[in-house]
């Protein structure tokens, strides 16, 4: 077996070779903010919607505060009303975390082993790997476009910190918060303590955006998050790009009774109401297959592309978390990595795609596909 040692100077090696990192030093906030149109009542607790937001952005070199830990950008100076919600919450991701991430890895499907360590343990030691972030007095910047970043089902704002600090590394301010809250007796992701039907996607863009309001602003979604974009951005000048990471939709686009059995809503928007999204849109999903997406061809009345590696990846694998425990120090012993770093080789492409894509539209430009083709299959519209 292979040393965590190992892993560790490979996983970091490999980000250096693979993503060229910007001119900009990664300053990090985080801020509250609150929904008044949606409704909260959980452990202690009534009022409006509250977003735990995190915002990463660019500093210059030179003026970085202190280096912070995984763990400390979840550290949060709260409202006494708001402690024990947030404490609850954390306690949810934590255990979706493990579930995710710690049980069962990618494409082997077998359980994870870590030989001297609990799964908690590990959970622990992820909190101190250190980010590429830093606290700072520098104010955010109004001149810089805006990435809104929004979560799957039972993950977190901070779910992608990797691809947050790359992005603010460029030049983007990279503002994410949490869409789930703990509901008391129910699993993380269970939201009936707050109406299912809710505008929190499109507030929390309208919040982003009062953050640099001449600039454009961006949405990525993740699964659900991705299926909130399709649910959302129909609204003219809600956002001026979409990237839409595998809304699961793509696998069952010939099963008609399925979709509309599990995602309803989209099926509604998409195909019944048949909403047309006046954005560019960059669609991901790992079909393996050289053809756009059917259920969401078409859509776009700007232009489209669809793009699926020609090797697996998983659903998860979008998620920088899903990696982090590459980053481990050689206290711990694990299995199932062989194929991990090919994972992570393959996230650092969509995360290159991605900049590709905004950047073709910041420069008022064509889509170049030629670095790309290589890994995926790229079918554009228009």
């Amino acid at each position: 077996m292979l040393s965590s040692a190992f892993l560790l100077a490979n996983a970091q090696g490999l980000l250096k070779e693979q993503l060229e990192y910007g001119e900009y030093a990664v300053g990090f906030k985080d801020t509250l903010a609150f929904n008044k149109s949606v409704n909260y009542k959980a452990y202690g607790y009534e009022g409006p919607y509250p977003f735990f937001v995190q915002i990463w952005y660019p500093i210059e070199k030179g003026t970085e505060g202190k280096q912070l830990t995984l763990g400390q950008l979840k550290e949060k100076e709260l409202p006494p009303a708001l402690g024990r919600a947030y404490v609850e919450l954390n306690v949810g991701i934590d255990h979706s975390f493990i579930d995710y991430y710690l049980t069962e890895s990618y494409p082997e499907n077998k359980p994870i082993e870590f030989a001297h360590h609990s799964k908690n343990d590990v959970v622990e030691l992820i909190r101190e790997i250190p980010s590429y972030s830093y606290t700072s007095t520098s104010k955010i910047p109004t001149n810089r476009p805006i990435i809104v970043y929004h979560h799957g089902a039972q993950g977190y704002s901070g779910e992608n910190v990797l691809m947050a600090e790359y992005f603010a590394s460029k030049g983007y301010i990279f503002l994410s918060a949490n869409f789930h809250l703990m509901c008391e007796g129910m699993n993380y992701g269970a939201n009936d303590c707050f109406p299912p039907e809710n505008n929190n996607t499109q507030e929390l863009i309208r919040l982003a955006k009062k953050l640099a309001p001449d600039q454009p602003c961006y949405f990525i979604g993740h699964s659900w998050g991705a299926q909130e974009g399709w649910l959302s951005l129909y609204e003219k000048g809600l956002a001026d790009a979409f990237v839409s990471m595998e809304t699961t939709i793509e696998f069952n686009f010939k099963d008609t009774v399925r979709i509309k059995e599990y995602w309803s809503d989209v099926y509604k928007v998409v195909k019944e109401e048949k909403q047309e999204y006046d954005l560019p849109i960059l669609l991901f999903a790992n079909t393996t297959v050289d053809e756009p997406f059917h259920f969401f061809a078409g859509r776009s009345a700007q232009w489209a592309i669809h793009a699926t590696t020609k090797e697996k990846f998983g659903h998860e694998s979008f998620i920088s978390d899903f990696h982090l425990r590459y980053f481990l120090d050689d206290k711990v012993e694990q299995s199932q990595f062989t194929s991990l770093l090919e994972q992570l080789r393959l996230y650092t492409e969509h995360i290159k795609m991605i900049e590709e894509f905004l950047s073709s539209i910041e420069e008022k430009r064509e889509f170049d596909r030629t670095a790309f083709e290589e890994e995926f299959y790229i079918n554009q519209e228009k």
